[in-house]
Order: structure tokens, then sequence, then C-alpha cells
């Protein structure tokens, strides 16, 4: 049975390439036609945003980051009592300077006074103890509310590396005092009474 369909076609196209007399004519019936390039489409870019980016606030004070003193924690006021530009919300001691990156100095943690104190000289009767060991000799002032009743010296020295130094009380007469011991912003207070001790 003869084949049919469209091989016979092809084949037939095929002879009659090969027939043609003429190379002109040759090359127009049997040319294959090409596809027409594809051609991508044109995109047209999204306009550009001119609107200002605003500056970093990260915690939402309404200071920018960039002269903000707490920068995580909120403090539209920016305070800042020690002047350190740490502000004082964020400032691990607000009231001593501890510029940059430094530790906070140490700071007073208590006083301890004798009781009762005794008209005389009552040696060590006062002690004031720090947070932590003093990077250098740390002077801790002294004051006596009622210097006729009791006197303190001006101040007393922590040496380098320790945390606590004692100090002399001298009772004048009997009657009631307050001994007061100040470091930076810190100060505690002690009241004492001075009596005649046998």
């Amino acid at each position: 049975m003869p084949a049919t369909g469209s091989a016979t076609g092809h084949a037939q196209v095929a002879k009659k390439c090969k027939k043609s007399k003429s190379a002109v004519a040759a090359k127009k019936k049997c040319k294959k036609k090409k596809k027409a390039p594809v051609v991508p489409p044109t995109t047209t870019p999204p306009p550009t945003d001119t609107t200002p980016t605003p500056p970093l606030d990260t915690d939402g004070d309404g200071v920018p980051d960039a002269s903000d003193n707490c920068v995580n924690d909120s403090n539209p006021d920016q305070e800042d009592a020690d002047a350190d530009d740490h502000g004082d919300v964020c400032d691990a001691c607000p009231q001593t300077s501890n510029p940059g990156s430094a530790a906070c100095p140490p700071q007073l943690d208590y006083m301890n006074v004798s009781s009762p104190l005794c008209v005389g000289t009552n040696l060590d009767a006062g002690s004031v103890v720090l947070t932590a060991p003093a990077a250098a000799e740390t002077a801790v002032s002294l004051i006596s509310s009622a210097p006729s009743v009791a006197t303190v010296p001006g101040s007393v020295i922590v040496s380098t590396g320790q945390t606590l130094a004692s100090f002399d009380i001298t009772g004048l007469q009997t009657g009631s005092v307050e001994i007061t011991a100040i470091l930076g912003g810190d100060q505690w207070v002690e009241p004492r009474d001075v009596e005649n001790c046998p």
C-alpha cells in the first residue's frame, strides 16, 4: 500500500526543489521561513521616591539616635545630671560621671557608727563602706550636725583596692548628733546620742 498523508507531501516538495532548473527559483520555493525575532517587552522603572527618610529614633522619644543620650530608653527631656553624656534613665550612676564606656566609680554603700558615743575619744567609732574596691584613694566627706556635741574629721580616705575605712569620733558633751558621710551624690546619715560612759 503506497504511503499517504504528510510524508508523501514532504517528499513531493523535496523533489520539486531538486528538479527546479533555476537556482533562484529553487531558493524562492524551498527557502524556509524564518521566525520573527522575539522582542522583550519594554518595562518602565517605577518612579523614584524623593521623600526624605526620617532619622532613626530607636526608642521613639522624638530625639534622633545620633543625638540621643539614651538610645534604647525613652527620655525626651535628655536629662543628664552628671553631664557624662549618659542620660539619667540609662546611667548606672546618674550622680557620678562615667563618660564613654567607663564603669561607674565605687559609690558610698553605707556607714557604721558606734552606739552610744561616749564623751571623750571614740577610736574607730565610725566606718564608711564603698560598693566596690576604690580604683584610687577615695575621700569620703564627714560632717557632724552638732560640732559642740561631737566632732569628726573632715573626711576619711578609702585606700586603693579597699572598700572600708574607719574614723574616730570625739564626744565633747552629752547630747544628740547626726554624723553624715558624703561621696559624690550619695550620702548616709546616722543619728547618735553622746553619753557619759562609765
